[in-house]
């Protein structure tokens, strides 16, 4: 289905008429994209011609925004469908740095040549786009086929084709970086990247500082998502996270971040105290969740406490950054809810109320996926507790899901590929509601 929103979008554009093209990993089009996501360059006068192709286009395949890096040069979507994801760069120039464009549009409109029938930029230009890009950004190529890429195009071309790629810099700049980039031993570029940015670069940059000002934006609408994962033993959270993790990696561009239990930014208190190891305190199965007896009242304020510290300062080290300066996929499998649902597990025993009221100081994910379903059938699949114990919590995290507008009860006892259905039905629906009017 995601090949089928590239060729619906793809077709849609070549019908359009606008001027558009494929920025490199075309080579398979319209059937996927090598890369992973799409780099598209659009005409930047035609853009909002282009937003009503490319809402018609989700339209058609039962698509919606789930995440948008708003950015005045290349603005960054997120679209997902039932079945399909996919990630789009649409960039407005040729090459940009601090939002100043680094290379002239006509090296894009002299190249685009049609590959499959569609549009897309010819090697050539690649070839310079690609090295602009990462020497710019760090100061080197991390990539050295870029750099094999541009070496070759310019023992290939005449010095008149050189200086119409590179016109917006003087001879001496042009010169410097033919002699650079013709280094076969030259791995290293940040004189020539100085060198750029003087001539580049407009000594006040207003559109950077908006550019930079529009990403505080971000705290408040966040590009990322938090997605908990809660279940008794045998109730399928490693199936539906395991189902559900291509579907989220293929939209986000390999953007999910896994977690159990907490951020983990402090570790168990019994491997601090030196008395079990993490794979002790974590097995990847617990024969038996309820062998330690848990702590009395102080004892489990104090672990709680201590616990909080990782959910608190934890989250904002190691998740927040994540979904909010990034667009990334945080997946907990449990989270804070646990320790009133399976207390004995975390060796606490402190009144609910208690367990509840420090909810307060615990980051909400977006989604909260509570699964669940017949008690015998779930005690069959794992017997590590009793039947009794898995009934009282799968009562009890039924109740719990009910209680909470970003929880959806599944239940996981029906056939594995009807569970994940509806998981992730609810997963898009929660996804789809906070970028509904970026188009």
């Amino acid at each position: 289905m995601r090949n089928k929103f590239l060729f619906i979008l793809l077709s849609r554009l070549e019908q359009s008429g606008l001027n558009y093209a494929v920025i490199r990993g075309w080579e398979n089009i319209p059937n996927t994209m090598s890369g992973g996501d799409l780099d598209l360059w659009i005409d930047r006068s035609q853009y909002v011609q282009f937003i009503q192709v490319l809402k018609a286009a989700l339209a058609q395949a039962d698509g919606c925004v789930v995440s948008f890096l708003d950015n005045l040069m290349v603005p960054k979507y997120t679209f997902m469908g039932m079945d399909w994801g996919l990630q789009m760069d649409m960039a407005l120039h040729a090459t940009q740095y601090r939002c100043a464009v680094s290379l002239p549009e006509q090296i894009i409109w002299r190249n685009i040549v049609y590959h499959n029938g569609y549009k897309v930029i010819a090697p050539k230009a690649d070839a310079y786009m690609a090295f602009f890009k990462e020497v710019l950004n760090n100061g080197y190529c991390q990539k050295e086929q870029y750099i094999y890429n541009l070496r070759d195009e310019l023992k290939a071309s005449s010095p008149d084709d050189i200086k119409d790629n590179l016109c917006i810099y003087s001879d001496a700049t042009i010169q410097t970086f033919q002699q650079q980039v013709l280094d076969e031993k030259r791995t290293e570029f940040s004189g020539l990247r100085r060198m750029l940015c003087r001539e580049f670069l407009p000594s006040i940059n207003t559109r950077y500082v908006r550019n930079q000002l529009m990403k505080w934006r971000r705290i408040f609408r966040h590009p990322g998502y938090v997605i908990a994962v809660l279940g008794t033993d045998g109730s399928g959270k490693s199936a539906i996270i395991d189902a559900i993790t291509p579907w989220l990696d293929e939209a986000f561009h390999n953007g999910v971040k896994y977690f159990h239990l907490r951020p983990g930014l402090l570790p168990d208190i019994a491997v601090l105290l030196g008395k079990r190891t993490e794979s002790e305190c974590h097995p990847a199965v617990a024969s038996n969740p309820h062998i330690y007896k848990p702590s009395g009242f102080w004892g489990s304020m104090a672990r709680i406490l201590y616990y909080m510290v990782d959910y608190f300062m934890g989250y904002f080290w190691k998740v927040w950054r994540q979904i909010a300066l990034h667009s990334k996929v945080v997946i907990f499998d449990r989270y804070y809810y646990d320790y009133y649902i399976d207390a004995w597990r975390y060796l606490v025993s402190l009144p609910r109320w208690i367990l509840r009221a420090f909810e307060i100081f615990v980051p909400k994910p977006d989604v909260i996926l509570c699964l669940g379903g017949d008690p015998n059938i779930i005690y069959s699949r794992k017997p590590e507790t009793t039947l009794e114990e898995v009934t009282r919590q799968t009562d009890e995290l039924k109740r719990f899901s009910a209680e909470r507008t970003n929880a959806v009860w599944i239940d996981t006892t029906q056939p594995l590929e009807n569970s994940v259905l509806d998981a992730k039905r609810a997963i898009l629906s929660a996804l789809s509601k906070r970028f509904r009017n970026v188009l």
